[in-house]
C-alpha cells in the first residue's frame, strides 16, 4: 500500500456507463485538482456495454486504510464497516426510504446535488448534517463548445435515459406518444430520437412513427456530447431527477431543453432555459412506490411546448445561448471545491499538504490526459 499516498478514498460501483459510475469518475477528477490524491474502492463493475476509464482502473485498491471514506451510491445503501462515511448520494422522489434514512443517519454527513434533495432527506427524518454540492460537466468530457448551429434541415427533438432501472420515471413513453400528438403525420420536416441502452428495449412502447428513431449505441462523453449538438431541442419528459446530467449536458452544447422545473432540475434549470411544462404531483409508481410523490408532467403541456419550439427557432437559439451561460456555472471543478471544503470541515482530510507548483509540459499533458494528479502520482 505504500505507493498509494492518498488522501480520500472513493467507494462506488465503477460502472463507466452508469450515471453513478460516471459521477464516480468525475469526483475523482475534479478532487485531484483540487490536490488531493484518490483512490477507488469498486463495489461492482459492469463491462456489458462500456470498459472502466483508465483514469479509475490505475486508482483502484482492494481495501484503504484510511478511516474515512467518501461513499457514492443510491441512499439506502449500509455501512460496511468501522470506517467513517460520508455519503454523497441523490434521490429523485419527495421521501427516501426508511432505509434509506437509516443508511444516511448512521453517516457521518450527507452529501446531496440539490436544494431539493436536501429538503427532502431532512423532512424524512435525516438528522446528520447534509450538504449541498451541486453536479457538473468539464470542456474535457466535450461540453461547453456551443457554437455548432443546430440542424436546420429537419427539426430534430431528442430524449435520452436508462429505462432498465426504474425506468417508468423517465416518461420516454410519454414524451413520444406527446410528440405524435404535437405533430401530425403530415408534418414530415420534425423528428425525435431516443438515446438508450439496449437493455431498455424491453420497456419502451413507441408509437409506430417513422419520424421516431431510437439509437442503443454505446457513447463516452465526447460522442454524447455530440449527439446532444446534433438536436434543436431536448425533451426531458422526467417525472424527477436527483441532478438531471441530461439536461445540464445538453444546456452546456446551447441546446434548451423542455422539462418540468421540479426536484434536481428546478436546481439549475427554468423557462429561460427552454420550455417550462406543467405537472401534476403524484404518488410516486413502480419501482418507487411508497417513497412520496414526484411530478408526472402534463401530456398537453408538453405538446404545446413542443409546437412552440418547432414554431420559434429564433427563441430556441436564443434560449440554448442562456443555457449554454448558465450550464457553464456548475462544472465539475466546482463540485471538486464545495466536495473539498465539506472534507476539511468534517476533518476527513488534512487542511494543508504541500504540492508542486509548476509542472513541466509533459506533466500538464498528462494531466489533461487524466494520466496523473495535481500531486504528479
Amino acid at each position: 500500500m505504500a505507493q498509494f499516498l492518498h488522501d480520500i478514498c472513493i467507494r462506488a460501483h465503477l460502472t463507466s456507463w452508469t450515471g453513478y459510475g460516471q459521477i464516480a469518475e468525475h469526483l475523482g477528477r475534479s478532487l485531484e485538482a483540487t490536490g488531493l490524491r484518490v483512490v477507488y474502492e469498486d463495489m461492482g463493475t459492469d463491462t456489458a456495454y462500456l470498459d472502466r476509464v483508465e483514469f479509475v482502473n490505475e486508482r483502484i485498491v482492494e481495501h484503504s486504510p484510511l478511516p474515512w471514506i467518501l461513499h457514492l451510491s443510491t441512499p439506502d445503501t449500509k455501512p460496511f464497516d468501522g470506517r467513517k462515511r460520508v455519503f454523497f448520494t441523490m434521490w429523485e422522489t419527495s421521501r427516501p426510504s426508511p432505509e434509506a434514512v437509516v443508511a444516511c443517519n448512521q453517516s457521518e454527513a450527507v452529501v446531496v446535488p440539490c436544494n431539493a434533495n436536501a429538503e427532502w432527506f431532512k423532512a424524512s427524518g435525516v438528522s446528520r448534517p447534509i450538504h449541498v454540492v451541486p453536479m457538473g460537466v468539464s470542456a474535457d468530457e466535450g461540453y461547453f463548445d456551443d457554437g455548432t448551429p443546430p440542424p436546420t434541415d429537419v427539426f430534430r427533438f431528442g430524449m435520452a435515459a436508462r429505462m432498465a432501472h426504474g425506468g417508468s420515471r423517465k416518461g420516454l413513453n410519454e414524451g413520444a406518444w406527446a410528440f405524435v400528438d404535437a405533430f401530425p403525420a403530415s408534418v414530415t420536416d420534425v423528428c425525435l430520437e431516443l438515446k438508450v441502452w439496449e437493455d431498455c428495449l424491453p420497456a419502451l412502447h413507441l408509437p409506430d412513427d417513422p419520424r421516431i428513431s431510437v439509437v442503443t449505441t454505446p457513447m463516452r462523453p465526447h460522442e454524447m456530447a455530440d449527439w446532444y449538438r446534433s438536436l434543436n431541442v431536448l425533451l426531458v419528459p422526467s417525472k424527477g431527477e436527483g441532478w438531471g446530467l441530461h439536461t445540464h449536458q445538453a444546456m452546456a452544447c446551447g441546446r434548451p431543453a423542455i422539462a418540468a422545473k421540479w426536484g434536481g432540475t428546478a436546481h439549475f434549470w427554468d423557462a429561460r432555459f427552454g420550455w417550462e411544462v406543467p405537472y401534476l404531483l403524484k404518488p410516486a409508481g413502480d419501482f418507487y412506490e411508497g417513497n412520496g410523490q414526484w411530478a408526472a408532467p402534463s401530456h398537453y403541456g408538453m405538446v404545446d411546448a413542443l409546437r412552440c419550439a418547432y414554431a420559434n427557432r429564433g427563441e430556441c437559439l436564443a434560449k440554448g445561448r442562456e443555457a449554454a451561460k448558465r450550464a457553464r456555472e456548475f462544472t465539475w471543478d466546482r463540485t471538486g471545491r464545495e466536495l473539498r471544503g465539506v472534507l476539511e470541515w468534517l476533518g476527513a482530510i488534512g487542511r494543508v499538504r504541500p504540492r508542486p507548483i509548476k509542472w513541466t509540459p509533459e506533466q500538464e499533458r498528462e494531466y489533461r490526459k487524466g494520466r496523473t494528479c495535481r500531486c504528479g502520482r
